[in-house]
């Protein structure tokens, strides 16, 4: 029974790590979007 829950937790920890990375590429996927659009402005002038 012990192990089961510390199985579950690690589960849990994991989870979080994925979570952590996804936010992560988002991060950078807002970072590229937001220098596109810089660019186009740059253009526009």
């Amino acid at each position: 029974m012990d192990k089961h829950i510390d199985h579950n937790e690690n589960e849990e920890e994991n989870e979080m790590v994925q979570d952590l990375e996804d936010v992560k590429e988002l991060g950078k996927e807002m970072e590229q979007i937001s220098e596109q659009n810089d660019e186009e402005k740059e253009e526009e002038k």
